[in-house]
């Protein structure tokens, strides 16, 4: 798990959709009913985009694992 969760961890992020506008706007007005500063809110909006980021390379990752011969990637 271990090994697994480092190749996610460093595959490429810039070349991957980000959050989209709408999900933004829906995110920033949640955050501004909780009265978060715009600092705040933009860190908040830097995590989550990481986040989902990284779920992206996830999917992709698992998707290369299923498709693919992966004896040499994980020995038993």
């Amino acid at each position: 798990m271990i090994r697994y969760n480092y190749y996610i961890d460093n595959m490429p992020m810039q070349d991957l959709n980000e959050l989209d506008s709408e999900q933004k706007k829906r995110l920033e007005s949640t955050c501004r009913t909780k009265k978060l500063d715009s600092e705040d809110i933009t860190g908040l909006l830097q995590e989550v985009n990481n986040d989902y980021t990284r779920t992206m390379n996830k999917i992709i990752f698992d998707k290369f694992l299923e498709d693919n011969d992966t004896t040499n990637i994980f020995p038993e």
